[in-house]
């Protein structure tokens, strides 16, 4: 069977991005539908994990943790597992996606009435 392939990020609508106190808790359950990423790097979690216990995890901007509107973890597992093995909860900007197709238009913009205007 077929590995199913993650959502091409450019396809899909970006509904929200935030700076937000990610704890070990809303880490592991936005884990748990980490169904479709490549094998975790040991040695990159235990990094990431030992600069946030030291308190120096500075959230990068240009690369938000990536969740699609359906809970699908798109990016970030990595970073997310660190969060788990710190025991600490860190700032983490967290990026919501959902797909165009799935309301019939663009994903996070109201749809006026037909009779608007």
């Amino acid at each position: 069977m077929a590995k199913n392939k993650l959502p091409d990020i450019k396809n899909l609508v970006r509904v929200s991005c935030s700076l937000c106190l990610v704890t070990p808790e809303q880490a592991a359950s936005w884990l748990t539908l980490n169904t479709q990423n490549r094998p975790l790097i040991e040695r990159r979690v235990q990094h990431y994990a030992q600069i946030m216990q030291e308190g120096l995890w500075e959230a990068d901007c240009s690369r938000p943790v990536q969740i699609l509107n359906t809970g699908l973890l798109l990016n970030g597992q990595h970073r997310l597992t660190a969060v788990i093995q710190a025991g600490v909860p860190v700032q983490l900007q967290v990026a919501v996606y959902a797909s165009p197709a799935a309301d019939g238009g663009e994903a996070g913009v109201p749809v006026a009435p037909k009779n608007a205007g």
